[in-house]
């Protein structure tokens, strides 16, 4: 497993266990930086604010982005293999979270109505990869020596994990059993993000991702027993939060561990008020951790990127909204898919399909950038293809030919320089 120092880990870290007090690694790692170097919290601040305003003028737009979701099940029991239902209930989690479509939004106070927005990004379960294992996962703590291991060989099979899809492409969410229930799940921001802290992205390109606790999973698995003999009720918001995280979104309380008071430097996003510390698992609307400063509104724990309880969150915010859909149209820009067989059936037209090998696509949108096809099978390795283009057709037609492949489905992908085109072809020879 990957060793890493607490001030270099960047994870939405639930801590539920009495030692467990480090939620996160990022403000270890500020600390460090800030006495190190006089000053870099003031400039990495002045940066933060200046990109989230960019972010929001820039990628405000009413753009919808659909993002593909690979879901691996690790399971050593069979609690741990779970339903197809428990499955698809998370995704419409995000999708109702992401979408504002989620009936306990009405709980978001007054000061924070006009903050609340629809990120216009929407999941779609691509598939759903159960994989086997005698394994045990866990994350490996030394609370001295400010140094952990993170449970990555979930992600490899070489490692007894499960293999990921092409993450440049795919969203891969890893559900296994963690043993010690320290962990709910961790993300991995994208890569060279200017808000994160050096070597905060995957070590590896395979791990880039998400894992989660399968006891965290799902719109209401049971109840979690915390370390007290507590219950914790969960509502699939670990997934949500660790979404943000990986589109670039870090904690709203910033980077307490750098300030006295706790409040002078946050995540660098003015609509999120400052907050000196996370709320754990509770839902104190009357709390503010910051009371002293001028004109300051209470801590927003109904936000998703706060450690309340999954009761309590129920928004992101416009520049957290801005931020996310920056990254997408950037450092992710290949995530983004603008048609699935669902949602937007008529985008791209393959005919006939199935096919018993040769056959025609037609496209609906005009392409004015240079664009490219490619051919996949659904464990998401690329197949050597040829598309052509019929220039002598009207409109935007190709040509294929699958006749060498065994039957089955495939993907059939076209991406330029805007988006990303998906369709299933089905072969019957």
């Amino acid at each position: 497993m990957r060793k890493l120092a607490l001030p270099l880990l960047l994870l939405a870290f639930h801590a539920i266990a009495p030692r467990a007090q480090i939620p996160c690694g990022y403000d270890p790692w500020y600390q460090r930086a800030q006495s190190q170097h006089p000053g870099f919290g003031a400039r990495h601040l002045a940066f933060l604010q200046a990109q989230a305003h960019a972010a929001f003028a820039e990628y405000r737009n009413e753009e919808e982005y659909l993002i593909p979701v690979v879901v691996h099940i690790l399971w050593r029991e069979a609690a741990h293999n779970l339903s197809e239902e428990r499955i698809r209930s998370q995704i419409e989690v995000l999708n109702r979270d992401f979408g504002q479509q989620n009936a306990d939004l009405a709980q978001l106070r007054p000061e924070f109505t006009d903050v609340g927005t629809d990120a216009r990004i929407r999941f779609h379960l691509t598939e759903i990869v159960r994989v086997p294992t005698d394994s045990t996962f866990s994350l490996e703590v030394d609370w001295q020596g400010l140094e952990l291991r993170l449970p990555e060989q979930l992600l490899l099979s070489a490692r007894v994990g499960s293999d990921p899809l092409d993450p440049t492409y795919y969203l891969t969410v890893c559900v296994a059993p963690i043993e010690d229930d320290l962990l709910f799940g961790y993300a991995y921001p994208p890569p060279d993000l200017l808000n994160w802290p050096d070597n905060s992205a995957a070590e590896y390109y395979a791990f880039d991702g998400i894992v989660i606790n399968y006891k965290a999973f799902g719109a209401q698995p049971p109840p979690f027993l915390q370390a007290d003999g507590s219950r914790t009720e969960l509502r699939g918001r670990t997934l949500v939060h660790e979404v943000g995280h990986y589109l670039g979104l870090p904690h709203p309380w910033g980077n307490f561990a750098l300030n006295q008071d706790g409040c002078t430097y946050d995540d660098g996003i003015e609509d999120t008020p400052t907050s000196a510390t996370p709320s754990f698992f509770d839902c104190d609307l009357s709390r503010n951790s910051c009371f002293a400063h001028l004109e300051d509104l209470p801590d927003m724990v109904e936000n998703f990127m706060d450690y309340s309880n999954d009761a309590c969150r129920v928004s992101f915010t416009h520049q957290q909204v801005a931020i996310m859909r920056a990254v997408l149209a950037q450092q992710r820009r290949k995530l983004r898919v603008l048609e699935t067989d669902e949602r937007y059936p008529t985008e791209i037209i393959v005919y006939p399909n199935p096919t018993s090998g040769e056959g025609r696509v037609y496209l609906r949108r005009e392409i004015k950038s240079d664009y490219q096809f490619r051919l996949r099978n659904l464990a998401g390795e690329r197949l050597p293809i040829p598309v052509g283009r019929n220039n002598a057709e009207p409109g935007l037609s190709f040509s294929f030919d699958l006749s060498g492949l065994p039957n089955g489905v495939y993907l059939l992908e076209l991406e330029t320089q805007q988006w990303r085109f998906v369709k299933r072809v089905a072969l019957l020879k």
